[in-house]
Protein backbone atom coordinates (compact mmCIF):
# COMPACT_ATOMS: atom_id res chain seq x y z
CA UNK A 1 0.00 0.00 0.00
CA UNK A 2 1.10 3.61 -0.32
CA UNK A 3 3.64 4.61 2.79
CA UNK A 4 2.56 7.67 4.43
CA UNK A 5 6.21 8.22 5.30
CA UNK A 6 9.40 6.95 4.18
CA UNK A 7 11.84 5.20 6.56
CA UNK A 8 15.66 5.74 5.58
CA UNK A 9 18.31 4.31 7.84
CA UNK A 10 22.14 4.58 6.89
CA UNK A 11 22.97 1.32 9.16
CA UNK A 12 20.56 -0.82 7.49
CA UNK A 13 21.65 -0.41 4.00
CA UNK A 14 24.75 -2.20 2.62
CA UNK A 15 27.32 -0.43 0.62
CA UNK A 16 27.40 -2.79 -2.12
CA UNK A 17 24.19 -1.29 -2.92
CA UNK A 18 25.32 1.83 -4.45
CA UNK A 19 27.08 2.58 -7.50
CA UNK A 20 28.43 6.03 -7.42
CA UNK A 21 25.84 8.92 -7.86
CA UNK A 22 23.67 6.05 -8.50
CA UNK A 23 21.87 3.67 -6.41
CA UNK A 24 21.50 -0.04 -7.91
CA UNK A 25 18.40 -0.51 -9.35
CA UNK A 26 17.25 3.15 -10.05
CA UNK A 27 15.04 4.02 -12.97
CA UNK A 28 16.67 5.51 -15.84
CA UNK A 29 16.60 6.55 -19.98
CA UNK A 30 20.35 5.57 -21.28
CA UNK A 31 21.86 5.82 -24.93
CA UNK A 32 21.73 2.38 -26.39
CA UNK A 33 22.87 3.88 -29.41
CA UNK A 34 23.34 7.15 -30.88
CA UNK A 35 20.69 9.83 -30.07
CA UNK A 36 18.43 6.63 -29.39
CA UNK A 37 17.10 6.48 -25.35
CA UNK A 38 15.63 3.80 -23.68
CA UNK A 39 14.62 2.68 -20.44
CA UNK A 40 16.26 0.69 -18.33
CA UNK A 41 17.36 0.85 -14.35
CA UNK A 42 21.41 1.10 -12.27
CA UNK A 43 22.58 -2.66 -12.47
CA UNK A 44 26.39 -2.14 -11.12
CA UNK A 45 29.14 0.26 -11.99
CA UNK A 46 31.42 -0.34 -15.12
CA UNK A 47 35.24 1.57 -15.83
CA UNK A 48 33.47 3.89 -17.48
CA UNK A 49 30.40 4.43 -15.44
CA UNK A 50 27.40 1.82 -14.89
CA UNK A 51 25.97 -0.91 -16.76
CA UNK A 52 22.41 -0.14 -17.56
CA UNK A 53 19.90 -3.12 -17.90
CA UNK A 54 17.47 -1.99 -20.14
CA UNK A 55 13.83 -3.04 -20.00
CA UNK A 56 14.11 -5.54 -22.50
CA UNK A 57 17.19 -7.21 -20.74
CA UNK A 58 20.06 -5.78 -22.85
CA UNK A 59 22.73 -4.33 -20.84
CA UNK A 60 25.20 -1.97 -21.41
CA UNK A 61 28.22 0.15 -20.02
CA UNK A 62 27.48 3.51 -20.05
CA UNK A 63 29.29 7.04 -19.04
CA UNK A 64 27.23 8.96 -16.74
CA UNK A 65 26.55 12.16 -19.37
CA UNK A 66 24.74 9.34 -21.45
CA UNK A 67 22.32 8.25 -18.33
CA UNK A 68 19.27 10.73 -17.02
CA UNK A 69 16.88 9.96 -14.12
CA UNK A 70 13.78 8.61 -14.73
CA UNK A 71 12.45 11.59 -12.95
CA UNK A 72 8.52 13.44 -14.26
CA UNK A 73 9.62 17.23 -14.39
CA UNK A 74 7.57 19.49 -12.90
CA UNK A 75 5.97 22.15 -15.09
CA UNK A 76 8.30 24.68 -12.78
CA UNK A 77 11.24 22.67 -14.92
CA UNK A 78 10.23 23.15 -18.27
CA UNK A 79 10.78 26.38 -19.75
CA UNK A 80 11.75 27.41 -23.65
CA UNK A 81 14.85 26.10 -24.56
CA UNK A 82 15.44 23.24 -21.81
CA UNK A 83 17.43 20.29 -22.82
CA UNK A 84 14.77 17.23 -22.62
CA UNK A 85 14.67 13.80 -23.77
CA UNK A 86 11.11 13.56 -25.79
CA UNK A 87 8.79 10.57 -26.32
CA UNK A 88 9.49 10.15 -30.29
CA UNK A 89 8.66 6.34 -31.64
CA UNK A 90 7.55 3.38 -29.98
CA UNK A 91 9.62 3.56 -26.25
CA UNK A 92 12.34 5.40 -27.81
CA UNK A 93 13.28 8.85 -26.60
CA UNK A 94 15.24 11.29 -28.34
CA UNK A 95 16.71 14.23 -27.45
CA UNK A 96 16.21 17.69 -28.11
CA UNK A 97 15.11 21.35 -26.64
CA UNK A 98 11.85 23.14 -25.58
CA UNK A 99 10.48 24.85 -28.66
CA UNK A 100 7.09 26.34 -26.97
CA UNK A 101 4.63 25.48 -24.55
CA UNK A 102 1.23 25.39 -24.78
CA UNK A 103 -0.80 24.37 -21.68
CA UNK A 104 -0.07 20.86 -20.92
CA UNK A 105 1.77 20.23 -24.51
CA UNK A 106 5.33 20.74 -25.38
CA UNK A 107 6.44 21.09 -28.66
CA UNK A 108 9.91 19.78 -29.41
CA UNK A 109 12.72 20.94 -31.20
CA UNK A 110 14.57 17.24 -32.10
CA UNK A 111 18.01 17.46 -32.46
CA UNK A 112 17.92 15.88 -36.03
CA UNK A 113 15.94 18.95 -36.89
CA UNK A 114 12.03 17.28 -36.52
CA UNK A 115 9.97 18.69 -34.15
CA UNK A 116 6.92 16.86 -32.16
CA UNK A 117 4.63 17.71 -29.38
CA UNK A 118 4.54 15.55 -26.01
CA UNK A 119 2.87 15.99 -22.53
CA UNK A 120 4.60 16.23 -19.25
CA UNK A 121 4.93 12.87 -18.54
CA UNK A 122 6.74 12.52 -21.92
CA UNK A 123 9.31 14.37 -20.77
CA UNK A 124 12.46 13.60 -18.93
CA UNK A 125 15.16 16.87 -18.38
CA UNK A 126 18.59 16.19 -19.64
CA UNK A 127 20.92 17.65 -17.09
CA UNK A 128 18.53 16.35 -13.46
CA UNK A 129 20.44 14.97 -11.15
CA UNK A 130 20.36 11.43 -9.83
CA UNK A 131 18.88 10.63 -6.74
CA UNK A 132 20.22 11.83 -3.51
CA UNK A 133 22.52 8.79 -2.26
CA UNK A 134 24.06 10.69 0.22
CA UNK A 135 21.47 9.43 3.43
CA UNK A 136 21.92 10.99 6.93
CA UNK A 137 22.87 8.61 9.64
CA UNK A 138 19.32 9.36 11.49
CA UNK A 139 16.02 8.91 10.21
CA UNK A 140 14.63 11.24 7.46
CA UNK A 141 10.80 11.61 7.31
CA UNK A 142 9.59 12.93 3.81
CA UNK A 143 6.16 13.24 2.32
CA UNK A 144 4.89 10.64 -0.29
CA UNK A 145 4.82 11.78 -4.37
CA UNK A 146 1.40 12.03 -5.22
CA UNK A 147 0.52 9.50 -7.84
CA UNK A 148 -2.02 11.46 -9.70
CA UNK A 149 -3.71 15.16 -9.61
CA UNK A 150 -6.96 13.89 -9.50
CA UNK A 151 -8.72 10.80 -8.86
CA UNK A 152 -10.01 8.45 -11.41
CA UNK A 153 -12.68 6.49 -12.27
CA UNK A 154 -13.32 2.84 -14.03
CA UNK A 155 -16.83 2.11 -15.43
CA UNK A 156 -18.06 -1.30 -16.33
CA UNK A 157 -21.59 -1.74 -17.97
CA UNK A 158 -22.33 1.76 -16.59
CA UNK A 159 -21.57 1.23 -13.16
CA UNK A 160 -18.58 2.60 -11.13
CA UNK A 161 -16.21 -0.43 -11.09
CA UNK A 162 -12.96 0.96 -9.55
CA UNK A 163 -11.85 4.14 -8.09
CA UNK A 164 -8.16 5.58 -8.11
CA UNK A 165 -7.44 8.31 -5.27
CA UNK A 166 -4.31 10.96 -5.78
CA UNK A 167 -1.91 8.89 -3.47
CA UNK A 168 -2.60 6.20 -5.93
CA UNK A 169 -5.05 4.01 -3.36
CA UNK A 170 -7.34 1.39 -5.37
CA UNK A 171 -10.95 0.38 -4.69
CA UNK A 172 -12.64 -2.65 -6.25
CA UNK A 173 -16.26 -2.36 -6.10
CA UNK A 174 -16.21 0.01 -3.04
CA UNK A 175 -13.19 -2.15 -1.11
CA UNK A 176 -10.12 -1.31 -0.89
CA UNK A 177 -7.58 -3.96 -2.45
CA UNK A 178 -4.60 -2.62 -3.03
CA UNK A 179 -2.77 0.80 -4.04
CA UNK A 180 0.02 2.24 -6.99
CA UNK A 181 2.71 4.01 -5.75
CA UNK A 182 4.79 6.88 -7.94
CA UNK A 183 7.24 4.64 -8.74
CA UNK A 184 5.45 1.99 -10.38
CA UNK A 185 4.99 -0.77 -7.60
CA UNK A 186 1.97 -2.22 -6.87
CA UNK A 187 0.52 -3.76 -3.74
CA UNK A 188 -2.35 -6.09 -3.20
CA UNK A 189 -3.62 -6.29 0.25
CA UNK A 190 -0.82 -5.03 1.33
CA UNK A 191 1.89 -7.40 0.05
CA UNK A 192 4.01 -5.83 -3.25
CA UNK A 193 2.59 -7.57 -6.43
CA UNK A 194 3.87 -5.74 -9.38
CA UNK A 195 5.63 -2.92 -11.16
CA UNK A 196 4.45 -0.98 -14.17
CA UNK A 197 7.95 0.53 -15.54
CA UNK A 198 8.40 3.76 -17.15
CA UNK A 199 8.32 1.87 -20.63
CA UNK A 200 5.07 0.81 -19.83
CA UNK A 201 5.79 -2.98 -19.19
CA UNK A 202 3.47 -4.46 -16.31
CA UNK A 203 5.36 -7.11 -13.86
CA UNK A 204 3.31 -9.63 -11.60
CA UNK A 205 4.88 -11.46 -9.16
CA UNK A 206 8.06 -11.56 -10.83
CA UNK A 207 7.34 -12.13 -14.59
CA UNK A 208 6.78 -9.55 -17.49
CA UNK A 209 3.47 -10.38 -17.92
CA UNK A 210 2.67 -7.70 -21.03
CA UNK A 211 2.78 -3.84 -21.63
CA UNK A 212 0.30 -0.93 -22.52
CA UNK A 213 1.71 0.56 -25.92
CA UNK A 214 1.51 4.38 -26.60
CA UNK A 215 -1.54 3.75 -28.79
CA UNK A 216 -3.30 2.52 -25.81
CA UNK A 217 -3.23 -0.98 -26.89
CA UNK A 218 -2.74 -4.02 -23.86
CA UNK A 219 -0.40 -6.61 -25.10
CA UNK A 220 -0.15 -10.12 -23.20
CA UNK A 221 2.16 -12.85 -24.52
CA UNK A 222 2.55 -10.98 -28.40
CA UNK A 223 -1.32 -10.91 -28.22
CA UNK A 224 -3.02 -7.81 -28.29
CA UNK A 225 -6.09 -8.02 -26.19
CA UNK A 226 -7.54 -4.33 -25.99
CA UNK A 227 -7.30 -0.55 -25.82
CA UNK A 228 -7.94 2.20 -23.81
CA UNK A 229 -8.63 5.22 -26.66
CA UNK A 230 -8.68 9.43 -26.14
CA UNK A 231 -11.69 9.48 -24.76
CA UNK A 232 -10.88 6.90 -22.10
CA UNK A 233 -13.45 3.95 -23.52
CA UNK A 234 -12.06 0.43 -22.53
CA UNK A 235 -12.02 -2.24 -25.43
CA UNK A 236 -11.53 -5.85 -24.74
CA UNK A 237 -11.07 -8.05 -27.92
CA UNK A 238 -12.78 -5.43 -30.25
CA UNK A 239 -16.00 -4.95 -27.45
CA UNK A 240 -16.17 -1.66 -25.76
CA UNK A 241 -15.61 -3.03 -21.53
CA UNK A 242 -16.00 0.25 -19.84
CA UNK A 243 -14.51 3.35 -19.16
CA UNK A 244 -12.03 5.31 -17.66
CA UNK A 245 -12.66 9.00 -16.43
CA UNK A 246 -10.64 11.61 -16.78
CA UNK A 247 -8.41 10.70 -19.33
CA UNK A 248 -6.42 13.52 -20.72
CA UNK A 249 -3.28 14.43 -22.67
CA UNK A 250 -1.30 12.45 -19.93
CA UNK A 251 -0.23 8.76 -20.78
CA UNK A 252 0.73 8.21 -17.52
CA UNK A 253 -3.46 8.33 -17.27
CA UNK A 254 -3.82 5.64 -19.15
CA UNK A 255 -0.75 3.16 -18.18
CA UNK A 256 -2.62 3.78 -14.44
CA UNK A 257 -6.03 2.31 -15.49
CA UNK A 258 -4.41 -0.35 -18.00
CA UNK A 259 -2.74 -1.37 -14.43
CA UNK A 260 -5.68 -1.75 -12.27
CA UNK A 261 -7.60 -3.34 -15.51
CA UNK A 262 -4.38 -6.08 -15.85
CA UNK A 263 -4.28 -6.68 -11.25
CA UNK A 264 -8.12 -6.75 -11.16
CA UNK A 265 -10.12 -7.48 -13.74
CA UNK A 266 -10.20 -10.91 -14.66
CA UNK A 267 -11.94 -10.48 -18.17
CA UNK A 268 -8.01 -9.25 -19.23
CA UNK A 269 -6.57 -12.38 -18.55
CA UNK A 270 -3.75 -11.23 -16.37
CA UNK A 271 -4.77 -12.18 -12.86
CA UNK A 272 -7.14 -15.54 -12.46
Amino acid sequence: MKRAFLFILTALISFNLYSGDYLTGTPVFAEWEENDWYHGKIDSSCADGYIVLFDDGDTKCCTPDRIVPDIIPSSDEIEIDTPVLALWDGWKFYPGTINTVNGKEYEIAYSDGDTGVASLEQLRVMDALPPATAISSTLVESEPEPLLDEPMQIWKDGSLWAEISESGTIWIDGSQVGGIEAGGDIYVDGSHAGKLTGSGYIWINGSQEGELDLQGRFWRSSSNVGSIIVNGDIYLHGSRWGEAQPIDASYFRSQVAAVVLAFFAQDFGFVE
